[in-house]
């Protein structure tokens, strides 16, 4: 009996990605991409999907809410769920 393998980059896996600690609205995205995804691509797929720019928020003792970058959780795309293309998101 042989054993047929299908290339990576013919399968699509779907991803389920929520963010800890918001409750209300619950804020997740529902991906679709390739199996061979490269950690850089996810990573640009989920700035897209979560609506986010490529900036990380760094925290210290000293450090207020008012220094921090604002984002907003009130659009549409963070209340509910998307379904991202995997030929849109990949390069």
């Amino acid at each position: 009996m042989s054993q047929h393998t299908t290339p990576a980059h013919n399968v699509i896996v779907q991803i389920k990605v929520k963010l800890l600690g918001v409750s209300k609205p619950p804020v997740w995205r529902q991906l679709q991409l390739r199996a061979d995804t490269r950690l850089d691509q996810l990573h640009e797929i989920l700035q897209a999907a979560l609506d986010w720019e490529n900036y990380h928020i760094t925290c210290s003792p000293s450090a207020t809410r008012s220094s921090a970058p604002r984002t907003s959780t009130t659009n549409s795309r963070s209340a509910a769920p998307a379904t991202e293309a995997p030929a849109n998101r990949t390069r």
